[in-house]
């Protein structure tokens, strides 16, 4: 398809640039450098024959013009309002998407994109009437042309379904993945089911205020950037809004340009957070890679920085626990002033506050005032061999039944009374074996390994509680409904009556955490059998410990370990697992 274009932009370069490729693609080009050139060119095309334009290409100013205004306002007229115009920008602000989405027939395209523009043309000739149909864009360039924001999701919370229908239609017209829901209850669970950027939560809710609903969201995903939507301008509002954790207070009755700037500015510091997050992450590859286990300490002795491979080797599963900390939490900061740059070797604590032993290289960084660790263990014998034939399961049994009958309460009442366990059931078998693979290393994965303990009961209304393996209906439910949960191959076992076992691969901490989660609310969810349905409900703990640091150890000790914690969290409470890298409870459902 060949037409008639009239091009407009004032940089002679980008013009030259554009006016080139545009007649490459076997257009006509009438090509001007003026804002006021363009008006006159679109007054005077009707005076002769066959010499109507059929688009314009429009270079939209980077400053206010007042010529430009003057060639906006003409396109808004009657008489070119079928005219399709393709809009070339360099940032895509606010109100330049505001007036192409307002304007029937125009499409934005980012100058970098210029590529693209005739698939854009095609799309923008062909529509009828003035709907956009980009469904002919083959590129992902072009989907530029609907205001590309998809790597930003947006959730509305207000209880006003008309404002969230409004809210809605403006966003999702520029291009943000938006999520509207009318409560605080509705907006935890969105969270927890999507990936959310920014809140934009309603000030007067129904049953709660939009800073304590903003201080909830806060405490359960730091990440999310969030601003208050008020009616009217309110010191005592800013004041509790900027105090909760909001960065910006919305007010309902300004202009959507405004509102559409704010919103921009927010998107960038989102985008800002994930290139800074991604090159931190490149960052602790390279260090990782080239230097290994590192930390660094400022004169005053806190950690700075701290490399994801001298957490591990420390026992921390998140560097950020240490980030910050006084060096004492894992050495003797002074025998570092006393002995100086060069190598050494030292005694350090790990998380478990057990002493290792370390060979450490210490460098003073040329014009500051820290210094860098780089360590290794040093070489410790093996307390005992792991076995590594077909009686490596029957010794994990023998273990663990030795050690949970040694560590079982006596005192306190438990949610669940553990009976020492004598012997595992023939099923648990090849569970045993991959769990003894992974702690050898025997198995080849690239990604992480946890060990995830849960102990399922059904809790009466009256609160008293049973193991699901009293009730067989229940039991025989449970276990098929477990089993089905996680089709693994030998990553799910029932380790002892109402004890199953689960191995989750995962890619990182956070994402072991939401997989725990989630089979635990699975595991509520389990349909109960008629002659319990309406006596109480099922619930459920867990223990979760990744398998990396236990990498050499005896296996029969990590169960053991894992089996005390459970019981930890049975004397606590239900529904909630036990982190042990993190030494931290997390509830199912933390809405609760």
């Amino acid at each position: 398809m060949t037409s008639r274009l009239l091009l407009v932009e004032p940089s002679t370069t980008m013009r030259f640039v554009l006016d080139n490729y545009v007649q490459s693609l076997g257009h006509t080009v009438v090509s001007v450098g003026g804002y006021q050139d363009a008006v006159d060119a679109l007054r005077d095309q009707f005076q002769s024959f066959d010499d109507d334009f059929d688009a314009i290409i429009l270079g939209w100013p980077s400053i206010a013009v007042r010529e430009a205004d003057t060639l906006t306002a003409l396109l808004e007229q009657d008489d070119f309002h079928a005219l399709s115009v393709v809009v070339m920008s360099t940032d895509q602000r606010a109100e330049t998407r505001a007036w192409v989405a307002d304007r029937p027939n125009s499409a934005m395209l980012a100058w970098k994109s210029y590529e693209s523009i005739d698939e854009i043309l095609q799309s923008l000739t062909q529509s009828n009437g003035g709907t956009r149909d980009t469904s002919h864009a083959a590129s992902p360039e072009s989907a530029a042309v609907k205001f590309d924001n998809s790597d930003i999701g947006v959730l509305l919370i207000d209880d006003s379904p008309s404002i969230r229908e409004s809210l809605t239609n403006v966003l999702t017209l520029h291009g943000y993945r938006i999520h509207a829901v009318a409560s605080r209850e509705e907006a935890l669970q969105m969270i927890g089911e999507e990936v959310i950027d920014i809140a934009i939560v309603d000030f007067y809710l129904q049953d709660e205020t939009g800073d304590e609903v903003c201080r909830d969201i806060i405490s359960v995903n730091p990440s999310i950037v969030c601003a208050i939507l008020t009616s009217a301008y309110s010191d005592p509002i800013i004041k509790l809004s900027l105090r909760a954790g909001a960065v910006d207070c919305f007010f309902k009755n300004e202009a959507g340009e405004l509102l559409l700037a704010r919103i921009d500015a927010l998107s960038r510091v989102v985008r800002q957070r994930k290139a800074l997050s991604t090159e931190q992450i490149r960052l602790d590859r390279l260090v990782d890679t080239l230097a290994g286990a590192t930390l660094l300490l400022d004169e005053a002795n806190q950690l700075t920085y701290v490399s994801d491979q001298a957490a591990k080797q420390l026992g921390y599963a998140d560097r950020r626990e240490l980030v910050g900390q006084s060096a004492t939490a894992v050495l003797d900061p002074e025998k570092l002033t006393q002995l100086g740059s060069g190598r050494h070797k030292a005694q350090w604590v790990n998380s478990e506050q057990d002493t290792v032993d370390v060979v450490y290289r210490m460098i003073y960084l040329t014009g500051t005032t820290e210094r860098m660790l780089n360590f290794k263990f040093s070489e410790v014998a093996r307390s005992e061999p792991q076995p590594s034939n077909s009686m490596a399961a029957a010794g994990i049994a023998a273990g663990l039944s030795k050690s949970t009958a040694s560590a079982e309460p006596q005192a306190k009442k438990s949610f669940v009374s553990d009976a020492p366990t004598t012997a595992f059931s023939d099923s648990a078998d090849p569970f045993l074996h991959q769990m003894f693979s992974y702690l050898d290393k025997q198995s080849d994965v690239s990604e992480s390994v946890s060990l995830l303990i849960l102990g399922v009961m059904f809790r009466h209304k009256d609160g008293s509680t049973m193991p699901v393996s009293d009730h067989e209906e229940l039991s025989e439910i449970i276990h098929d409904s477990i089993m089905a949960i996680y089709r693994r191959e030998n990553h799910v076992a029932q380790l002892a009556a109402h004890r199953y076992g689960f191995l989750l691969r995962h890619t990182d901490a956070p994402q072991s955490y939401l997989l725990t989660r989630k089979i635990m609310q699975l595991c509520n969810e389990t349909p109960l059998p008629e002659s319990l349905a309406d006596k109480g409900e099922l619930c459920v703990n867990g223990c979760l410990l990744g398998l990396e640091k236990q990498a050499g150890g005896a296996a029969h000790e990590v169960l053991s370990r894992a089996m005390s914690g459970l019981r930890a969290v049975d004397v606590r409470g239900v529904n909630q697992a036990l982190l042990l890298d993190l030494k931290r409870m997390l509830p199912v459902y933390p809405g609760n």
